[in-house]
Parts: C-alpha cells; sequence; structure tokens
C-alpha cells in the first residue's frame, strides 16, 4: 500500500475513534479527502475489521480488530468465560450446539462454541465466518435496523441460501423477532435449525449474537419456542453485563 494510502487510513481511524458513527461524506471532509478516496480507504478497513459499517444508518465506526491488537481487556475476558459458562449449560439441557458470534459490519465471526452432548451432534469451528445478514442472525439484526420491505428482499436475493425463503414468510420471521429471538428452520443450511439472539449495546447496535443450533424435527415447536426466550433471556444479561444497561427487545 503507498505511504500515503496509509497515512490516510490512520487519519481516518484516529477520526472514527473520537467519533461516534458518520457518514462517508461527514469523514471526507473531516479527513480533508475527496469522497471517492474516503470510500475506498473504509471499504478496505471495514474488510479487514478495522472499521464496521451499519446498512441501516448509512455510518461508519471504529471497528474491534484495534482493540485485540494493542490491549487486552479484561472484563471482556471475564464476561466471555461466564457467558461460555452459561452457553454450556444450555447445550446440555437442550442437546444443541451454542455458538456466540461477533458481529462485524457485514460479517459474522465465531469467536466461541458450547457443544451438545450428543454423540451426532452439528459441529462448529471457532474463527469461522458467515455473512452477518443470513440466517437466524440475519433476522435479528434485521429487527434491529427496522428494516423495510426492499432491504429485506436484498437480503435474500444477494446470499446464498439452500433454501431461500419466501419474502412474505422472511418479512413476518423478521417481525416475530421483536419477541427477542428469531429462527431459521432450514433456510439457511437445509436440515439445520437455529435460533439466535441479539446481544446489542447502548445505542441498539448488535455486537454479538448467541445462535442454539439443531436438527430440523430434533425437537418440537413448543421445546423451540423454550430454546428462544431462554436464548433471549440470556443475550439480554449479557448485554447487561457487558454493557452496562439492558438492551432494548
Amino acid at each position: 500500500m503507498p505511504v500515503a494510502a496509509v497515512v490516510n487510513a490512520i487519519t481516518i481511524l484516529r477520526y472514527l475513534a473520537g467519533h461516534e458513527g458518520q457518514g462517508v461524506n461527514a469523514i471526507a471532509r473531516a479527513t480533508n479527502l475527496s469522497p471517492s478516496t474516503c470510500f475506498g480507504i473504509l471499504k478496505t478497513l471495514v474488510g479487514e475489521e478495522f472499521a464496521e459499517f451499519d446498512p441501516g444508518s448509512k455510518h461508519y465506526r471504529l471497528g474491534t480488530a484495534p482493540s485485540r491488537l494493542f490491549h487486552v481487556d479484561t472484563r471482556l475476558s471475564d464476561w466471555s468465560r461466564w457467558l461460555e459458562d452459561q452457553m454450556l449449560a444450555l447445550a446440555n439441557e437442550f442437546e444443541t450446539c451454542q455458538g456466540l458470534w461477533e458481529i462485524a459490519s457485514e460479517r459474522a465471526v465465531l469467536i466461541e462454541v458450547a457443544d451438545s452432548p450428543l454423540a451426532t451432534r452439528i459441529h462448529l469451528s471457532v474463527g469461522q465466518r458467515i455473512p452477518a445478514r443470513i440466517g437466524a442472525m440475519g433476522r435479528c439484526i434485521a429487527a434491529r435496523q427496522h428494516l423495510g420491505r426492499e432491504d429485506l428482499r436484498r437480503n435474500i436475493e444477494e446470499l446464498r441460501w439452500q433454501s431461500p425463503p419466501a419474502l412474505d414468510d422472511y418479512a413476518r420471521s423478521v417481525a416475530d423477532a421483536g419477541r427477542g429471538w428469531a429462527i431459521d428452520e432450514g433456510n439457511y443450511i437445509k436440515g439445520v435449525t437455529t435460533i439466535a439472539a441479539a446481544i446489542a449495546d447502548r445505542q441498539e447496535i448488535v455486537r454479538y449474537c448467541i445462535t442454539s443450533i439443531l436438527f430440523d424435527g430434533q425437537l418440537a415447536g413448543d421445546d423451540l419456542a423454550r430454546i428462544g426466550q431462554r436464548t433471549a433471556d440470556l443475550a439480554r444479561e449479557a448485554a447487561t453485563r457487558l454493557f452496562g444497561e439492558q438492551a432494548k427487545g
């Protein structure tokens, strides 16, 4: 990367570190860059998780990579250990595979796994990445962002679903996520049911998601609703412990 581009990237990161979410034009004006140059750098920073993009507000903010590189947050480590214990309890009770995903702009990165005690189970690998807008997680995020029908249509058309949901069904399931949890029954991956609950900060931005994953037909509808409610309750408590107050929804 040319030296000038590196300097411009550092300038943008310094600006983002001191400001709440901003649009590309506002960032360009504040850093004395052209909008096209600023956009190109921001796109690279988002891809490397140094910046995050919120498609709802069209704003950029500082990402998660700088804090991971330059300091260790012991509070976050304690929170992760507590949450891993709670996820393991859910995995043992409902025979599900539990995952904790960090949301970084358009991607979700798996950072913790609590495995089901079943001999035949769904396997997740820490570090794997999937689009943040897909499946049950995507429904949670769409509900928090209050996305309109056309945005929901793009979520279906632009992502790889093994069995894409019909728009009306998808919109209804996103609306249902207002109860605190969402479900994907075989749309993202055939034969797999995923329940997700969002962990949002005080600005209602989704930072993490908890998922409960099981095989289609493994449990009945009432049991799925119980898992959903328990997952939502855990996500709310996790938000309170990490961000200092309970997130809405």
